[in-house]
């Protein structure tokens, strides 16, 4: 566990990394800008569908735009096997695709440096980006929503405009029309993701979000847990904050510091049902594994609101099970705010229905 003052210098040299990305200085945060279209993408009353993309998760969902609101029309979702190819990727799409709608907009749950085209946001997915030590064979530098249009043309005769962005853009677009926001309130709010990844999101002004990428950030001291599951990932030495503090890793630290195989987890979900068990021989460990990971993700919100100015409310926009449902994870990351200096009023976290949904949708609603 960091002490007070340890806590205080992460929390400062994530300041420092978003400053000079600003800048554009190298750092080890992506800092990724995107550009936000300037046009509203589809017509008043049009059905247009919506797909999310997020590992095992796949969502499709048909919706319609009237007078600047997002109404849902239909939703469905199911679990996927792993897609190992462009391939596999474009007929997933093609597979869930109603052949009635002209346009599509997908929230992408892997990294992407976006650009506009044509008007709407696309972009390319990035390998060295993910975090999620996944590989999407042959479409690493290619322009997604520009190759699916293609494919879906020549192998389905379907003539569609694509967009496409990261999911954090997507839940940070989920703001503007569920809460109603004036554009001069748009500093005020953040997109967060703290469950089996770490990553935040906000917008720069009114026509720029950055994807901070924030699991990459480096300037903090790991664990010999962390160390470890960094040697043995298939990206060592990359995204270290997310080895550190995430679901998908936090089981993981247990399992090392138990050394006992009977007893090893295969989830932070187990890890956190441990932590509420006083009766579990490890229960202890599995709460201080919980307060270690809030620590330090509290050090990134206490970043974000100073590099933000000390706005008078700071709301962050979450999506992630461990935050929401790991054992007292909030009350700790409050606490952990408290002692970094951040007024207990000064940051609220909120969760937005569908916000995957509605955030994807807004890809074509400007506000």
């Amino acid at each position: 566990m960091q002490n007070n003052d340890s806590l205080k210098l992460i929390r400062d040299n994530f300041v420092d990394e978003l400053r000079r990305a600003t800048a554009g200085q190298k750092t080890s945060l992506p800092f990724i800008k995107s550009p936000l279209p300037q046009k509203t993408g589809v017509a008043g009353g049009e059905i247009f569908q919506v797909m999310v993309l997020g590992g095992s998760i796949f969502k499709s969902a048909l919706v319609k735009k009237n007078n600047r609101q997002t109404h849902v029309i239909s939703v469905k979702s199911e679990n996927i096997s792993p897609i190992k190819n462009q391939s596999m990727l474009f007929a997933l799409f093609a597979e869930h695709l109603d052949p009635k709608v002209s346009t599509l907009a997908i929230n992408f749950a892997f990294g992407l440096k976006p650009t506009l085209r044509n008007g709407l946001l696309d972009g390319q997915w990035q390998p060295t980006m993910d975090s999620k030590e996944f590989f999407f064979e042959n479409l690493a530098g290619k322009l997604i929503g520009e190759e699916l249009e293609k494919y879906l043309l020549e192998t389905k005769r379907y003539r569609i405009r694509v967009t496409i962005a990261n999911d954090t853009i997507c839940l940070l677009l989920s703001t503007l029309d569920k809460l109603a926001l004036p554009r001069s309130y748009k500093s005020y709010y953040v997109a967060g993701v703290i469950g089996s990844g770490i990553n935040f999101a906000f917008f720069l002004d009114e026509n720029t979000a950055v994807n901070l990428e924030s699991g990459n950030f480096n300037r903090f001291e790991q664990s010999p847990a962390g160390k470890a599951i960094d040697r043995n990932s298939n990206a060592p030495g990359k995204h270290l904050f997310e080895k550190e503090v995430t679901g998908a890793y936090l089981y993981r630290h247990y399992n090392l510091q138990i050394k006992d195989d009977k007893h090893c987890l295969s989830s932070t979900k187990e890890l956190s049902a441990v932590a509420k068990n006083a009766d579990n021989l490890h229960f202890r460990l599995a709460q201080q594994l919980l307060k270690h990971s809030a620590s330090l993700v509290a050090c990134q919100v206490a970043g974000i609101y100073l590099y933000l100015n000390k706005p008078p409310q700071l709301n962050f926009i979450i999506e992630g099970s461990l935050f929401w449902d790991g054992y007292r994870y909030r009350e700790y990351i409050n606490n952990y705010l408290t002692l970094l200096e951040v007024p207990k009023t000064a940051v609220g976290f909120l969760k937005i229905k569908n916000s995957d949904i509605f955030g994807t949708a807004n890809l074509l609603i400007i506000f």
